[in-house]
């Protein structure tokens, strides 16, 4: 038995979310392997193929034993294709691979930014079923009309807050700048955080000013999800982000020296973030 196999699914629905974010349901249309490995964790990822096309990795928005959704934006080749995806239509899949959130007891404070929400958004609804406290959710993004899963968050916690970078709705700033007035006014036990890398960076100094503990999901370049080909290597750990990652923890982070300011693009070419 090969834990990830790929496997083909149909398509069930694609929804807009926002402008050129697209969220696609997926359910199992054979059963040649054991489909309890495809019940994701929050946090995990699964490797997505175009036939034809081509291979990305997405954040699971939703798991369960007969179907799952991601979430993307249009932005390439592969998401283009995406955009264009019908019901009744078949993807291939490989996965769930990476490391997950770990649940924690106490009040927790979970951050979100754009069309990197869906970790976070799937981390809510697990501590719910799990029957965690409350969290207080932050849920930013560049203007009101990419703010994913708002009536949903509302739904999920009584500590629900925006934030926007033109003010069009609620808090006028960024993600890290309301985080900074909360922790002002309340005491957090951990952060889970999902986002752009520089938001998350600046969110993750923010949490150690505090002595807070936090758990971030990055996003890097990932060619094959099963730690081969190197593009997601952060140095100077070597730390493979597709198998010892996507969440990373604070600990692992202090010693990550390119978190927040390099990067290996799809060349293998370090850049600046």
């Amino acid at each position: 038995m090969i834990k990830y196999p790929r496997m083909t699914m149909t398509v069930v629905n694609i929804r807009e979310e926002a402008n050129d974010i697209f969220t696609i349901e997926l359910a199992f249309v054979n059963s040649n392997c054991d489909i309890k490995y495809f019940i994701a964790k929050p946090g995990q990822f699964i490797m997505v193929q175009v036939f034809g096309v081509g291979e990305k990795p997405f954040s699971i928005f939703h798991s369960v034993e007969t179907s799952l959704s991601f979430t993307f934006k249009r932005i390439g080749s592969v998401t283009e294709a995406l955009a264009k995806i019908k019901p009744h239509d078949l993807l291939t899949i490989r996965g769930p691979y990476g490391t997950e959130y770990t649940l924690s007891h106490g009040r927790n404070l979970l951050i979100g930014g754009g069309y990197a929400t869906p970790p976070i958004r799937m981390l809510a609804y697990e501590l719910k079923k799990q029957g965690f406290e409350e969290p207080t959710i932050i849920n930013a993004a560049r203007t009101q009309e990419y703010l994913l899963y708002s009536q949903e968050f509302n739904k999920l916690t009584n500590a629900y807050h925006e934030a926007t970078d033109d003010g069009s709705r609620a808090y006028h700033g960024n993600a890290v700048e309301l985080m900074r007035d909360l922790l002002t006014q309340e005491k957090f036990d951990k952060i889970y955080i999902s986002g752009p890398e520089k938001m998350a960076y600046f969110a993750f100094l923010e949490a150690e000013k505090y002595g807070i503990p936090c758990e971030i999901s990055l996003e890097r370049y990932m060619k094959c999800g099963v730690g081969i080909c190197g593009s997601c290597v952060l140095d100077p750990t070597g730390l493979i982000l597709c198998q010892e990652g996507p969440v990373l923890s604070s600990e692992t982070l202090r010693n990550i020296e390119d978190f927040g300011k390099l990067l290996r693009n799809k060349t293998g070419s370090i850049e600046k973030i």
